[in-house]
Parts: C-alpha cells; sequence; structure tokens
C-alpha cells in the first residue's frame, strides 16, 4: 500500500490523460453551474474581456479533478482533501483547448493527533497543449502514514 513515505518534496507527477474543452461540455457545465453570458453565448463571450466564449474557471479546476483522478496521482489511494488555497486562474480556455495536469509535492509531514495518518501539500498545474498553466491550486491531502 502506498503511503506518505512513498512520497518525497520535489516529485513531479504527470498525469497521463487528456481532457478536451468540448463547446458542448463547456456550455453544459455552464448552464448548469455558472451560466453567465460568456460562458453561454458566443456573441457575449466575443463581448467579453476575454474576446471569445471561454469555459468557466470551475469547469476547468473539474476537468483537472478528473484527470488527477483518472491518473491516480496517490498510487491507489483516494484523494482526501482538506483544504485548498491560492487558487489562480492564469489563462482563459476556450472550445477546442485541451487539458492535462500536473503536480508537484511542495511538503509531507506525520500528523500530529493522528500517527497513522499524514498530510500531502502540492501544487496542481492545469496545463494546455503547449504545456503552458492555465490554472494552479495548492491543495492538502490526508493519506495513510508508516507508524
Amino acid at each position: 500500500m502506498t503511503v506518505l513515505q512513498d512520497f518525497s518534496v520535489g516529485d513531479v507527477i504527470e498525469c497521463p490523460g487528456r481532457y478536451e474543452m468540448r463547446l458542448v461540455r463547456l456550455e453544459a457545465f455552464a448552464r448548469e453551474w455558472d451560466p453567465q453570458p460568456m460562458h453561454l453565448d458566443p456573441v457575449a463571450g466575443a463581448a467579453s474581456v476575454f474576446g471569445v466564449q471561454v469555459a468557466s474557471g470551475w469547469h476547468t479546476l473539474c476537468a483537472t479533478m478528473r484527470l488527477l483522478v483518472d491518473g491516480d496521482i496517490l498510487r491507489g489511494l483516494p484523494l482526501i482533501g482538506l483544504g485548498f488555497e491560492h487558487v489562480k486562474f492564469l489563462r482563459a480556455v476556450r472550445a477546442g483547448d485541451v487539458l492535462r495536469a500536473r503536480v508537484e509535492i511542495l511538503e509531507t509531514r506525520a500528523s500530529r493527533s493522528r500517527p497513522e495518518r499524514g498530510l500531502l501539500r502540492m501544487r496542481v498545474e492545469t496545463l494546455d497543449a503547449a504545456r503552458v498553466p492555465v490554472a494552479s491550486w495548492l491543495p492538502t491531502l490526508t493519506v495513510p502514514a508508516r507508524a
């Protein structure tokens, strides 16, 4: 079983999968969760600060979560988040963009209150096809630890 001690600060995990931000996905997500005109309508998108219809940032984060789960970044462990900070939307995501995810381990530490658990703090980046970051955030996860 994978445990906290199997990760080291500086480890980089590249998720193998890809997520294509198809227009139908972009609009369906927006209708359900973020129904702003720049996400729903190409004319409104063109008139927005983006100059084009764009995906919701929340859709980008959800797509990244799917890439993390499908990529099995914790080698069989569930992704149990304790929180995240410093969410940044760095570039607008458009229909047709193909996204991928990369994780860097920033910190590993044993839990003071539960010695059978540990904490992994990481940087998650969502990348476009040119490997340019479009979003990033710093989650902290709880994982099993060797006593």
